[in-house]
């Protein structure tokens, strides 16, 4: 009843709105289920965390706020900012009238708002911007994962393109399935990789997704090990099967 009192006097919209919330709780699904190992690498590296500290700021590295966190409440400002029509540029652009009040403060408290200081320094900030999107993207591709960021995730998993053609793959479930499946009998365990042949991939998959939602959760790495583990006990029966 807490629960449902709570919702029912949550505002629909805004940052703490019903929306967000769901936004927010939204990417955590698709952290457990649905990223490739090259989108978890986006988001894990140097490039991503840049990226990341855009809509992060609130959070300092010093509060312990984990990465898995810090990478909701970004997608979820990122919804935010979608929903009310507006860009990077103009989170941007509030950012430099917001900061030269407080540090520049106006005779009679007037605000920096429109004035031609603010939009020079908007310009500059927005070409910087842009050159770092393109060097993102281009060390990026280099590290192998695509001409993308960040945002690039973001817009596809607003827009719904993240998921519309995959499959949720939860670790949690594909490794609970790993682990039935090497204690099948003989029969019913060839019968099961003749009928699954990209069961191993699939396992693959979850597995990365598992290691780097430990690394974001500040947990160290079991699950690549427990994968070789898994995998050689699948290939090792495959073998006795005659497979």
């Amino acid at each position: 009843m807490v629960l449902i009192n709570n919702l029912a006097n949550t505002p629909l919209t805004g940052i703490g709105g019903l929306k967000e919330i769901m936004a927010h709780e939204s990417w955590h699904r698709i952290q457990a289920g649905y990223l490739t190992p090259k989108e978890s690498k986006i988001l894990s590296n140097v490039f991503g965390k840049q990226d990341l500290e855009f809509f992060g700021m609130p959070f300092k590295n010093d509060w312990g706020v984990q990465p898995i966190e810090i990478q909701a409440l970004a997608f979820q400002r990122f919804f935010t900012m979608k929903q009310q029509g507006l860009t990077r540029m103009d989170l941007l652009r509030d950012g430099i009238v917001e900061t030269l009040n407080q540090n520049f403060p106006r005779n009679g408290g007037r605000s920096w708002g429109g004035k031609l200081t603010t939009d020079a320094l908007a310009v500059l900030a927005e070409g910087w911007e842009r050159i770092i999107a393109f060097y993102n993207r281009s060390m990026n591709y280099i590290e192998g994962n695509g001409f993308r960021n960040v945002y690039d995730i973001f817009e596809d998993a607003y827009q719904g393109r993240l998921t519309a053609e995959r499959k949720m793959e939860s670790f949690v479930q594909v490794m609970r399935e790993a682990d039935e499946v090497a204690n099948l009998p003989d029969v019913e365990f060839e019968e099961f990789m003749a009928n699954n042949s990209g069961f191993e991939d699939k396992l693959t998959r979850a597995a990365i997704r598992k290691d780097y939602w430990d690394s974001w959760k500040g947990r160290s790495n079991q699950a690549i090990a427990k994968l070789d583990s898994d995998i050689a006990v699948l290939k090792q029966q495959a073998n006795q099967g005659g497979c």
